[in-house]
């Protein structure tokens, strides 16, 4: 009975050392894939990140573009107004020339 005994604790002893064996192996297959998965969310952020500064890039564009626009129309009216003046600049010259005569 004694021999059977140690033969047991020899097996258990097997089966613990395997066990440990398996579940660093499991550890490290884990932290691999920790690894990978924190690497996908890094590469994730990195070009989430892009995207916002494109957007922000594009935002800025639009902005300048509306205030470029903003501007044009600015000076389309000066340019209408002062061909109004001259208009009627001319209109009344002319009107003062046919009085004269």
């Amino acid at each position: 009975e004694l021999l059977t005994r140690e033969e047991a604790c020899r097996r258990l002893e097997v089966d613990l050392a395997e066990t440990a064996d398996a579940v660093i192996v499991r550890e490290r297959l884990a932290t691999k894939e920790m690894e990978a998965a924190n690497m996908r969310i890094k590469e994730f952020v990195e070009r989430e990140a892009l995207c916002m500064q494109r957007e922000e890039d594009v935002n800025a564009k639009i902005r300048d573009l509306s205030a470029k626009e903003d501007s044009v129309q600015r000076r389309e009216l000066q340019i209408q107004h002062q061909a109004r003046q001259l208009a009627d600049e001319k209109s009344s010259q002319s009107k003062s020339r046919l009085q004269l005569e």
